[in-house]
């Protein structure tokens, strides 16, 4: 059966009108499970397809009409021009996160060696973003899943950034803060209430990990545990970055007062407009 991409009067296999409207996210499939680029299908358009082929793609087709992210069909999600592993151990990252990196890597633009501590790290996305940019910089990874942490390995191996350290800990529990002393805590953790704020995506929910998903019933519970450690650690960092929802902001602003009475605290919003992510600053 031949392969067409542009809808001629020859047809071809993605032709087909079941795949009118998907057609793009069609051919990000098929050239995968081909083992070429998309750019190398469109230059042989007339390449034929045999029966294994085609049913690999018409099984990744079903999951993917099913809901299943495509990052996870693909194993593979790029995030600040990084092509990172994924899978269903791991929240896929988001691309409003790389605002949260730029605004870590602006704010340690003034350090000759500085250390971060990257909470929640889930595929390591964030702390390897970071340490591709600064190499002299000492990045930590925590979670409290092995399993995300088992994938955030494979990322730093594959990206050749294995120089970031990844630890098991239960926020800052298990953290080492007097021995590592870190300039920047980084935490984009769950966020998403169970019951109020609960503004997830049906299909989020359904195949992405929970306990990467929800933070109690308004979704703050975590910054709440992660502050009151904060607050009573004998090391404070010079600034604290996170990441929220978009209408978790007054919420997340009473906990950081309660918390935090003295700091300095700013807010800031992604590309659509939205609250998203905020910095505590220390004196």
């Amino acid at each position: 059966m031949p392969l067409v991409l542009n809808t001629t009067s020859r047809g071809g296999y993605l032709d087909h009108p079941r795949f009118l409207g998907k057609k793009a996210a069609a051919e990000l499939l098929l050239a995968d499970i081909l083992g070429i680029s998309k750019e190398k299908m469109f230059a042989y358009p007339d390449r034929s397809l045999n029966q294994k082929e085609i049913q690999s793609f018409e099984a990744f087709w079903f999951r993917f009409e099913q809901g299943e992210p495509m990052a996870y069909l693909l194993k593979r999600k790029e995030f600040f021009n990084l092509n990172f592993y994924v899978d269903s151990r791991v929240l896929i990252p988001r691309p409003e996160t790389e605002l949260l990196v730029e605004k870590a890597l602006n704010l340690a633009k003034n350090y000759l060696h500085p250390r971060f501590l990257d909470i929640g790290t889930g595929c390591g996305a964030i702390a390897l973003a970071i340490q591709s940019v600064l190499r002299k910089a000492k990045i930590w990874g925590s979670d409290i899943s092995e399993d995300a942490l088992e994938v955030a390995h494979l990322n730093a191996k594959n990206l050749h950034l294995t120089q970031v350290d990844f630890v098991k800990s239960n926020l800052l529990g298990q953290i080492p803060l007097e021995q590592w002393q870190p300039h920047f805590f980084i935490a984009n953790l769950p966020y998403i209430g169970t019951k109020k704020f609960n503004f997830v995506e049906k299909n989020v929910q359904r195949y992405e990990p929970e306990l990467a998903l929800f933070g109690g019933e308004d979704g703050l519970d975590l910054y709440r545990i992660l502050f009151g450690q904060v607050r009573k650690s004998s090391w404070i960092p010079h600034f604290l970055i996170g990441e929220f929802g978009f209408q978790q902001r007054v919420a997340l602003a009473k906990i950081i007062s309660a918390n935090f009475p003295l700091v300095v605290v700013n807010f800031y919003q992604d590309l659509a407009g939205l609250d998203r992510f905020f910095v505590i600053k220390w004196h």
